[in-house]
């Protein structure tokens, strides 16, 4: 599947307060408390470090957020994300599309089930209504993360066992075929994590990243994929990274970052093919959206809509004249989702629905079945304080928000 997404302590000011812990949300594609936030180290290199995100309530309420949706027909569709309960315990949450409604179907959460711990789903790929992989990472110690790798056989979400080389959170999957997937991340202090699926096993595999963490993976073939992130110099600065695998070897491929010492990430990636691909992040408050010829990356121009942050957090290519991106604009007050549309010749603002009630919303993860049938999903939140689960629709000619399932 060639989409994906991905990606996104106390304060004064309830905004600034709301920003902060969504910027764990994001690192660990969570929903979080406050007191949960404090727990879920952001993930080295990403923009929740040192700017606003959107966030989620530290109100003793129930709050859901969808991080990363894959669809594989017009019939089949995940998206994937997670809940807490009233206890604030977060849960890994799997929705299913069957061409006319979404319902929640059950996954496993192996957390501890006491607050501030949980299951947090960030990534989804969907091969066929009898394959799918979804991934993340979950807690039963205080700063202890192990990962998650979830796989559909048609009837249930079962648990796969994986490599866990310490404090492992994966972030994004990209499946092939059932006998060729890929899953990427991060573990210990700023080491990024690839792991491969041969169709009996997850294996951890060799890249010659500098450090830092992985955010999306995208493989168009078996001869052909991308995994993208950052890593921090000792100097602190933050640079964008791709790595290119090439059916024997992933190898780093240059690629810009005009974010200068201010910093650089990539959060999102998706092949079309050999010759065209796609990457979005930011620099610092700009959106940052790169494309691949064949030999080099490339920044291209993009929309601002202005208010202060642009971040974009997914990526989806169904042809060379036909991309999605997705993700929100604002500051840490006023946040609105944003998507983007690429016609072959110019990214343009779409515009889209604002939830009934919302007071701020974000868009996580986008995919892409033809030119008539896309999906973007992210979260949106209420007056409450509570957050709510976002679903977008294109259907060739507008997006329409479709209602969700509550867990």
């Amino acid at each position: 599947m060639k989409v994906r997404r991905i990606v996104t302590t106390g304060a004064a000011s309830p905004g600034k307060r709301w920003a902060a812990v969504l910027a764990a949300v994001l690192a660990g594609g969570a929903c979080l408390t406050a007191a949960g936030a404090a727990q879920a180290a952001p993930r080295p290199g990403q923009p929740g470090h040192d700017r606003p995100r959107p966030g989620l309530s530290s109100s003793p309420v129930p709050d859901t957020h969808l991080t990363a949706v894959s669809a594989d027909s017009a019939t089949d569709a995940w998206a994937v994300g997670s809940y807490a309960d009233s206890s604030q315990v977060s849960h890994s949450l799997t929705l299913h599309w069957n061409g006319s409604t979404w319902s929640r179907v059950t996954s496993p959460s192996p957390s501890r089930s006491t607050a501030g711990y949980g299951t947090y789903l960030l990534g989804v790929s969907a091969v066929s209504p009898t394959d799918a992989w979804a991934v993340g990472y979950y807690r039963n110690s205080t700063g202890g993360a192990h990962p998650l790798i979830l796989h559909w056989n048609g009837s249930t979400w079962s648990r796969v066992t994986s490599p866990n080389p310490g404090g492992t959170h994966l972030l994004g999957v990209s499946a092939v075929s059932p006998t060729d997937a890929w899953a990427v991340g991060w573990y210990g202090a700023k080491a990024s994590l690839i792991l491969h699926w041969n169709g009996s096993a997850w294996a951890q595999v060799a890249n010659p990243s500098p450090g830092g963490a992985l955010s999306g993976v995208s493989a168009d073939s078996a001869t052909d994929a991308w995994a993208v992130g950052s890593y921090t110099t000792f100097s602190q600065v933050t640079y964008s990274l791709t790595l290119h695998w090439d059916g024997s070897t992933w190898a780093q491929v240059a690629s810009p970052s005009p974010g200068g010492t201010s910093g650089t990430t990539l959060s999102g990636v998706s092949a079309d093919s050999a010759t065209d691909a796609w990457a979005v992040g930011d620099s610092r408050v700009n959106p940052l959206i790169l494309q691949w010829n064949g030999s080099a990356w490339a920044q291209v121009a993009s929309p601002d809509p202005g208010g202060g942050y642009v971040i974009l957090l997914g990526v989806s290519a169904v042809s060379a004249t036909d991309v999605w991106a997705v993700g929100w604009y604002g500051s840490s007050t006023s946040l609105q989702a944003l998507v983007l549309q690429w016609n072959g010749g110019t990214w343009a603002q779409v515009t889209i629905p604002t939830p009934l009630g919302a007071t701020d919303s974000a868009l996580s993860g986008v995919s892409t079945v033809s030119a008539t049938d896309a999906w973007a999903v992210g979260s949106y939140r209420t007056g409450t304080g509570a957050s709510e689960s976002f679903i977008l629709y294109w259907n060739g000619s507008a997006w329409k928000q479709v209602p969700s399932p509550s867990p």
